[in-house]
């Protein structure tokens, strides 16, 4: 169980710090093109494994990750998400008044 935990710890955090690093990358490496003619979204991916990492430490007391488990790795995950998209929205909004 402790491996499976490490794994989505691992494919959590990367899909958080995916979410800093893309509205940067697009923005500055990205022409006007090719922002019209793509799109990147894997949204569910990140609630889906902060669900499966909130119900492994909710259901087994011994796990946790920094030292949070359950509802409360819930609510400190969950706004980490929130606190990534709203980092791309600042960011693309910004490059977007800016004429980056």
């Amino acid at each position: 169980m402790i491996i499976l935990l490490y794994i989505l710890i691992f494919l959590y955090a990367g899909k958080v710090l995916w979410n800093f690093y893309i509205p940067v990358y697009i923005s500055f490496f990205w022409s006007d093109k090719d922002k019209e003619e793509r799109g990147v979204s894997l949204a569910p991916i990140e609630f889906l494994i902060l669900a499966i990492l909130v119900a492994i430490t909710y259901f087994d007391k011994s796990l946790s990750v920094l030292d949070l488990g359950g509802l409360s790795l819930g609510i400190v995950g969950g706004g980490l998400i929130i606190l990534s998209y709203l980092w791309i929205y600042i960011v693309l909004k910004a490059c977007e008044k800016s004429g980056s």
